[in-house]
């Protein structure tokens, strides 16, 4: 048969806390396979043996504006999604919210996971499994929030993964194809891209926030990754909260311009480093657990409390056979 089959997994009444105060509401979730796995048939849409998770969701929640809101969202991975087997779909949710008597969403939430490649699934014994890490697939998830009568809840965030030309290529071309159009492009183009997993996110929230299918989103701005342009290699990681934690750690290859090079004062094979951490608290420890405890203090009362600052720079110059070296290193107790 090639009709999908559907199982009732939940229907509940539930009332819970949230950072906004009290919610109260209906969920019902669906589990649906697009394909019969009593006797191997697929439906039309692709041949997979992995069910879908449909979840809808009535809310109503007090401070601090009262509001009404409803969630669809899709859990799971929609394999060979309508049939292309490059093509894989997944998480994907929407989320608005009113606030009466304003008939217009005064709230929007949207989040999805989008994979291409050949790959990037693989089926054993019946059951599909991820391969989204394989350098053949390309995979981005994003999600995003705005809420018109709380910008503090707005948010964005972005994820990619193996998102390089090669891995492009060999993820939207058939082999021979794709194959054809790597031999002539240079390895350096060819590796041109993000490497492994890069991560960007904002949140205006100074509290963790979570997209509609779960995906937990850090306060402030959150940059993690390494892009690779050209054969020149950028990693920086970076998490700044306002009032609260600012922690930065960026490297690169050495840099080269007519004559002169710029490289690491410890290692010249890598380029200048810059950590820089500072964090309220009056402690250079574990800034992430200071920033975590401080996320309920008003910035009103931040300023007023004490601050501990870590900084490294190092750094060697070299002008044809000269070279001066640069190493700081400062914090709040010496330097």
């Amino acid at each position: 048969s090639s009709i999908p089959m559907f199982q009732l997994e939940e229907v509940s009444i539930f009332l819970r806390t949230a950072t906004s105060g009290l919610e109260t509401g209906l969920r019902i979730s669906l589990s649906v396979e697009l394909a019969d796995p009593r006797n191997g048939e697929a439906c039309d849409s692709a041949e997979m043996r992995q069910p879908l998770m449909f979840l809808g969701e009535l809310r109503v929640s007090t401070a601090p504006t009262p509001q009404i809101s409803g969630t669809l969202a899709m859990v799971g991975v929609w394999y060979q999604s309508f049939g292309l087997d490059f093509l894989h779909i997944g998480n994907l949710a929407l989320s608005l919210g009113f606030t009466p008597p304003n008939p217009m969403p005064t709230r929007i939430a949207a989040s999805g996971q989008l994979s291409l490649g050949r790959n990037c699934y693989y089926e054993f014994e019946g059951v599909i499994s991820d391969n989204t890490a394989d350098n053949s697939c390309v995979s981005a998830a994003v999600a995003f929030a705005y809420d018109s009568m709380d910008p503090t809840a707005a948010y964005f965030y972005l994820h990619l993964q193996n998102f390089d030309i090669e891995s492009i290529i060999l993820a939207m071309c058939k082999e021979r194809e794709a194959q054809n159009i790597l031999a002539i492009l240079p390895q350096v183009v060819k590796e041109t891209g993000f490497i492994g997993d890069a991560f960007f996110s904002y949140s205006a929230s100074t509290s963790v926030q979570y997209t509609p299918t779960g995906t937990q989103i850090q306060p402030g701005l959150f940059i993690n990754g390494t892009l690779n342009f050209l054969g020149y290699h950028i990693q920086a990681y970076i998490k700044i909260i306002p009032y609260v934690l600012i922690d930065i750690d960026c490297t690169c290859d050495p840099i080269n311009i007519l004559g002169f090079r710029l490289s690491s004062f410890h290692d010249t094979s890598i380029g200048p480093i810059v950590k820089i951490k500072a964090g309220l608290g009056g402690t250079s420890g574990d800034l992430a657990t200071v920033a975590a405890g401080m996320l309920t203090t008003s910035t009103s009362n931040a300023t007023d409390l004490p601050i501990s600052i870590d900084v490294y720079l190092s750094g060697s110059l070299q002008i044809f056979s000269s070279s001066a070296d640069v190493l700081l290193v400062i914090n709040t107790t010496h330097y």
